[in-house]
């Protein structure tokens, strides 16, 4: 028996008789090939994002008359082959056929129910574009349908009469007075609202004459001390009455402490000519008792000092840079152009494949930010200082020997620690790189700090960190301690555990990263995607959905390195591509221990894209878990029993983490199918029994 395509497709939709059913199964079975055929066509009739062939198609294959062909069994046997073997090549036009011979098999199977109104709808449009005098036979009947449907005959016209001309609009409806009263209707509404608020005189100088109230510390509590404003003191402190020319001024409502023990006197009634002195300044000495008892104010708290910030010029040309900016209407963040002028407080963001050059001052300096980089703009206190907060990256900065002013300092913020580099007279090179730490067990900050920060200087500068300490420093140098925990012996200082000096990074002299050229190909599409956008953290949603999956992958690792969460979460329930969905994973865990708060953040999220126990399922996996969790019976429980999961992100973050504690896979993909993750998930069951835990206890 020799099994084609479309008998195939017909075994597939249940429209062969049962004899011939159960004889195409069978030689199903005992062929791999014709097995495989039939996974893939019905996981390609079920494949979300299959594009549509193109109708546009020069190659002469796309045309649907030949599917029509194909499937009425009308196509030529000299055709046939070659039209099956253009089918299995594609996937397509295999969707188009298979689907299409889906969709007539359940519509002829089954004589469809058709409601009288639509019928009636159905007739109506049909003899709308016929002429009058067309005519129905009701002998002629077509046949070949589930239903018998009365053949039309248009009458005999001569060749001079005009041709037919279908309509391209649908003619007016007449309904078009009811759809004038709604608008009418909700005109009116406004117009009767709006009135009511002018002409409402609650709303009418409502903000002449407003005084605000401030309670007394008595009014709150009892045992407190009274306190009183400058309105109840001695009528000695009161100005003189002011005429009628003078200037109206606004009582005074500082708050003012004065002693209980000292008997107050009744201030007198407010007249239209009485006057209160203006309010007490902080360099203002308050007025005083006459019996000697100070009425001090509540001074405010001193104003910070101001920061001062040497000028920032964005170089580079033809490679991404996003900046954040806070404006009037929030943070916005956006594409910068060459030669642009960065501010105060501007939140600057490298992405990945791409290289940002500045120049800092006039001369003084020159800056590079290096692939997948995070930092700010603070700002210093002092004159002549570059600071530099840098979250995440590489960051390279040099001075130059014929700098009009010379920079005194080079201040660097990480995690809450600031570091200062005392620059000599002549040129330096300072390279630095943070990267974070990774949460390893739950809820755990990750070896008690945040980032690993690392420092390679050629020439010599002096390091001032954040205790004050100086030391010289040329070379390689790790700008954190190690933490106790990676100490090797106790009774030595963190000093002489210093982890081995790293050789100078490669990008030390500045050069750009290598590409490949997909992968320059890529950056330059990704470019493009962005270059209108008016509102980068936005428009980025949208990117991360490309149908490319590196193109939606390098969108991702940007809303990461800007801590957009919600949208990392977003994509890690709803992204098609596996890519991007790692990616949200690592932004997400490098996120989450930063802040104590972003724990509930993060739960609150997940709840919205998640149903509860997904998200509570996702959260600790997340953290992750350490080698001491890895014995634990119930921890390799739940792992375990989540490689069965329906959802994929739950399936690759168990087997990422069940890879980690025990460096096996046992066969395990999470994107394969259920029988086949059956298989792995069962080798994984054997070794739990055997072992008790994915980590032998007894090591």
């Amino acid at each position: 028996m020799k099994l084609n395509l479309r008998y195939l497709l017909a075994y597939l939709d249940d429209v062969l008789k049962p004899s011939d059913s159960a004889a195409v199964g069978r030689l199903i079975k005992s062929t791999p090939r014709a097995s495989e055929l039939v996974r893939r066509i019905q996981s390609i009739i079920r494949m979300r994002r299959l594009s549509a062939p193109d109708p546009l198609d020069s190659s002469g294959n796309a045309d649907p008359n030949d599917v029509a062909e194909y499937l009425d069994n009308l196509t030529p046997a000299t055709e046939m082959e070659r039209y099956e073997s253009f089918l299995l090549k594609s996937d397509e036009h295999l969707a188009e056929v298979a689907a299409t011979h889906q969709i007539l098999s359940q519509y002829l199977g089954d004589k469809p129910s058709i409601s009288d109104s639509t019928r009636e709808k159905m007739h109506e449009i049909a003899m709308a574009f016929l002429p009058e005098n067309s005519e129905w036979e009701e002998d002629l009947a077509k046949s070949g349908s589930a239903i018998d449907i009365p053949a039309m005959v248009a009458p005999q016209e001569s060749a001079s009469a005009p041709e037919l001309v279908i309509p391209f609009e649908h003619p007016p409806r007449g309904d078009g007075w009811k759809q004038f009263l709604v608008i009418l209707g909700i005109v009116l509404v406004l117009g009767v609202w709006a009135y009511s608020i002018l002409t409402d005189h609650s709303f009418r100088y409502a903000s002449e004459g407003y005084v605000e109230r401030r309670f007394d510390r008595s009014e709150v509590d009892g045992n407190q001390p009274e306190v009183a404003s400058n309105q109840n003191l001695p009528d000695s402190n009161l100005p003189a009455a002011t005429t009628s020319d003078s200037p109206a001024v606004k009582p005074d409502n500082t708050i003012a402490a004065v002693d209980p023990t000292v008997p107050q006197t009744a201030a007198p009634p407010m007249t239209t000519s009485t006057a209160v002195a203006p309010p007490a300044t902080t360099s203002e000495v308050m007025p005083v008792d006459p019996n000697g008892n100070p009425a001090v104010a509540v001074a405010p708290a001193p104003p910070a000092p101001p920061r001062v910030f040497m000028p920032v010029t964005y170089q580079t040309e033809n490679l991404p840079l996003v900046y954040a900016r806070n404006t009037e209407l929030g943070i916005n963040a956006l594409l910068a152009a060459p030669q642009m002028p960065l501010e105060l407080g501007d939140q600057l963001y490298v992405p990945q494949y791409s290289l940002a050059a500045f120049g800092v001052g006039e001369g003084c300096a020159r800056m590079q930010l290096r692939s997948n980089t995070a930092v700010l703009l603070p700002g210093s206190v002092a004159d002549q200082v570059f600071a530099l907060e840098i979250q995440r990256g590489g960051v390279l900065f040099e001075t130059l020997p014929d700098a009009p002013l010379k920079l005194k300092a080079l201040e660097i913020h990480v995690e809450n620690r600031h570091f200062e580099f005392l620059l000599p007279e002549t040129p330096v090179k300072i390279a630095i790189s943070v990267q974070p730490r990774l949460p390893q067990s739950f809820e755990t900050m990750p070896n008690g700090q945040l980032e690993d920060a690392i420092i390679w200087v050629e020439g010599e500068v002096i390091l001032k960190n954040h205790d004050g300490n100086e030391t010289k420093v040329s070379g390689g140098h790790f700008m954190f301690p190690p933490s106790p925990a990676e100490v090797a012996e106790e009774q030595n200082p963190a000093e002489a555990n210093q982890p081995p000096a790293v050789p100078m990074p490669t990008w030390m002299n500045g050069e750009p990263e290598t590409m490949t050229l997909s992968q320059r190909r890529d950056q330059q599409e990704f470019l493009k995607l962005l270059e209108d956008s008016s509102n980068l953290w936005l428009d980025l949603q949208g990117v991360a959905n490309d149908p490319n999956p590196r193109i939606a992958a390098l969108a991702t690792r940007l809303l990461a390195l800007g801590q957009q969460y919600q949208t990392l979460v977003s994509i890690l329930a709803r992204s098609p591509h596996e890519e991007s969905r790692t990616e949200a994973i690592l932004g997400l865990r490098t996120w989450l221990p930063i802040h104590e708060e972003h724990r509930t953040e993060l739960i609150e999220a997940m709840e919205k894209m998640f149903n509860p126990e997904t998200a509570q399922t996702i959260y600790p996996m997340l953290w992750g878990y350490s080698h001491d969790d890895g014995k634990r019976p119930d921890i390799s429980r739940r792992l375990v029993d989540s490689l069965q999961h329906e959802h994929v992100a739950v399936r690759e973050l168990a087997i990422y983490w069940i890879e980690q504690l025990t460096g096996q896979r046992l066969g395990y993909r999470p994107l394969a199918v259920a029988s086949t993750r059956e298989q792995a998930i069962a080798a994984w069951e054997k070794h739990l029994n055997r072992v008790g835990a994915l980590v032998d206890p007894k090591e």
